[in-house]
């Protein structure tokens, strides 16, 4: 296979890429925001972790975490909120930050961010109260006030007694809250839904609680999303410290009850060993694939294993080698990009008690699982952060990561270029497509290279490839007048440029 390095031109703009992986300068100190945690927080933290990231339709990020004081103290959360270069938002809490006790003791489980429609913030976490695992969540203000219109007093107390719960906004920011139940409740999963306010949404399940009953053993969830649809996905396990077991990804429809369409009645079992110490992610593809992670944890002796289902929960063999994918770093968190490239974080996160976590980078594939050269960033080798570190893309497809160092004194904000289109080799020499958007042929050039003989496919919204040939000819013209309506990309070993069909 011929490799060709194109500067992508259109007959209406020209852009010049830079290194995807390469830290954004206009953010912070060149591209890396320090944060002093003492500073902000006016106390010494121990004990910090980093919890999620989120990005407002102003550009500017929340950043969710939690610390004590000593090590008898419940702990506490903080958010910090920075503009879109790196700097602190006044007018947000106290000069940028807004801290919250909890009830108790503060575990750090299940705890996110999300940013609703109207820009209230909910957060969730899982605390430790009189004995009880209590997850509850709350509502602030813009100002990062605490909004008592929201459920009692601010707060809503989903679920108690289960160790792991996840929540999920719809995109009309109702909440959906899911926990695996236990053997006297029925085995499977169960779901709450709640109102924009706050309150029980009656018209889900029977007053508000939808059950799915599987399995014979109590379940923990450890992954769930939504898509834009309503469907659930929901990854879960068998809930013993000891035994290995196989984890189990279930689809379930808006009500929350199993989709029969998907794989076995909506089941699929893991086809990787599963152990309690593994940790599990999951991220949506457009056609509603499903991409599964199982990281191993100080604890677990399995390795690090990724793969892939499809639409309808079969293994999906054209990934990689016959739907699985290995990668030799443990992979902390994952994303999918708009452009269905898949984005993971990479970091050998150590013991949290005995050693710390070393470096990180961040890697790329495409959706079928080859490795994307065209990213590069990872940390020096000497840098040690602590076990959880998360990313995110922001609506100018940036990657943001926020990383905690070992001795708790910092936050570290980083901020990469990152095409979401996607550009490998970042090199001028010029290629056109016009006309854009087309009817029946689109005309391709490039005068600094050799398009003769390359391979391309053209891939369509949901990731789908629906053509995969070769350039006949210097300057060729590609028929498209089968093509539906819509929205395409077409893909070299040098490029992705997308075109409109109409």
């Amino acid at each position: 296979m011929k490799t060709i390095s194109i500067f992508l031109f259109f007959l209406f703009s020209t852009c010049i890429f830079a290194q995807d992986g390469s830290l954004d300068t206009s953010f912070g100190d060149n591209g890396i925001l320090e944060l002093n945690l003492t500073s902000l927080l006016g106390a010494t933290p121990i004990n910090v972790f980093n919890h999620n990231i989120v990005e407002l339709p102003d550009g500017s990020y929340l950043f969710y975490g939690s610390y004590n004081i000593n090590s008898t103290s419940g702990n506490s959360l903080f958010i910090i909120k920075v503009n879109s270069s790196g700097e602190l938002v006044n007018t947000f809490g106290n000069n940028g930050v807004v801290t919250l006790d909890t009830p108790s003791q503060g575990l750090f489980h299940s705890q996110k961010i999300w940013v609703k429609n109207n820009q209230k913030i909910l957060l969730s976490n899982h605390d430790f109260i009189s004995g009880v695992d209590v997850y509850y969540i709350t509502q602030l203000n813009t100002d990062g006030s605490l909004d008592t219109s929201f459920g009692t007093n601010g707060r809503i107390y989903p679920f108690s007694g289960t160790t792991l719960v996840r929540a999920e906004l719809t995109i009309d920011d109702k909440l959906i809250v899911a926990k695996g139940k236990t053997i006297a409740e029925g085995t499977g999963l169960q779901f709450k839904k709640y109102l924009q306010n706050g309150q029980i949404d009656s018209s889900f399940g029977t007053n508000g609680v939808s059950n799915a009953s599987f399995a014979n053993d109590a379940l923990l969830i450890r992954d769930f999303k939504l898509n834009e649809n309503g469907a659930m996905f929901v990854a879960s396990s068998v809930q013993d410290f000891n035994n290995p077991d196989l984890l189990l990804i279930t689809k379930h429809l808006p009500n929350g009850t199993l989709d029969l369409s998907f794989s076995d009645n909506g089941i699929v079992t893991s086809p990787v060993l599963f152990e309690y110490y593994n940790r599990v992610k999951l991220d949506l593809f457009a056609n509603e694939g499903v991409l599964i992670t199982q990281s191993q944890i100080p604890g677990g002796s399995n390795g690090d294993t990724i793969y892939k289902l499809t639409a309808s929960g079969e293994l999906s063999t054209s990934f990689g080698s016959g739907g699985f994918l290995n990668y030799s770093a443990p992979l902390a968190d994952l994303f999918i990009q708009e452009n269905q490239r898949i984005l993971f974080l990479a970091h050998n996160y150590g013991d949290p008690i005995l050693f710390p976590g070393g470096p990180f980078q961040i890697v790329r594939f495409y959706n079928n699982g080859e490795p994307d050269t065209s990213i590069n960033f990872e940390t020096e080798q000497t840098d040690l952060y602590r076990q959880y570190i998360y990313f995110t893309t922001d609506s100018n497809g940036k990657i943001v990561i926020s990383a905690v160092d070992w001795n708790d004194s910092s936050i570290t904000l980083f901020r990469l270029l990152n095409n979401p289109l996607g550009n490998e080799e970042n090199k001028i020499d010029s290629l056109q497509i016009f006309p854009n958007p087309a009817n029946n042929v689109l005309q391709i050039t490039c005068n600094q290279c050799n398009l003769k003989g390359v391979d391309y496919k053209i891939v369509d919204s949901t990731g789908k490839v629906i053509v995969t040939t070769v350039f006949e000819s210097n300057n060729p013209l590609i028929p498209i007048s089968s093509l539906s309506d819509g929205l395409y990309f077409l893909h070299t070993s040098g490029a992705t440029v997308r075109f409109i069909k109409k």
